[in-house]
């Protein structure tokens, strides 16, 4: 089906159906923690979790301004899988990343995509991101 321009210049595609997954902005759900013991602890269950169904997903443990944070970052993802990622991270407070870390993370992942599958990447507390 095309839609014609109120000026009735060209005709461009409309588009039906759901978005692609290349149009919705990509799942981030993050949560901050007491003590990095806890956020460990989540952080290790996430990724088995990620890992044991396959998601394409990607999991991180950080500090931010001193503070244990866990976060999960992807593609899109169905509501089941959503719920399941936010019961894992009620075990701390939800938290709201800034855009510079999102953006951070989400390219950090792109980097680890191309590497292969599954990549694993552990740093000293205060190395910057």
């Amino acid at each position: 089906m095309y839609m014609s321009s109120p000026e009735g210049r060209e005709l461009q595609p409309r588009r039906e159906g759901p978005p692609s997954k290349e149009t919705q902005p990509p799942f981030v759900a993050a949560a901050k923690f007491d003590s990095e013991q806890q956020a460990l602890n989540t952080y290790s269950k996430m990724q088995e979790m990620v890992f044991g169904n396959d998601w394409d997903m990607s999991v991180y443990r950080f500090l931010l301004v001193g503070v244990s944070h866990v976060a999960a970052l992807g593609e899109p993802q169905p509501p089941e899988v959503q719920k399941q990622v936010h019961g894992m991270l009620s075990e701390g407070v939800p938290a709201t990343l800034p855009p510079h870390i999102v953006d951070t993370l989400l390219q950090r992942r792109s980097q680890a995509k191309q590497i292969g599958p599954w990549v694993e990447g552990h740093y000293r507390p205060g190395r910057p991101m």
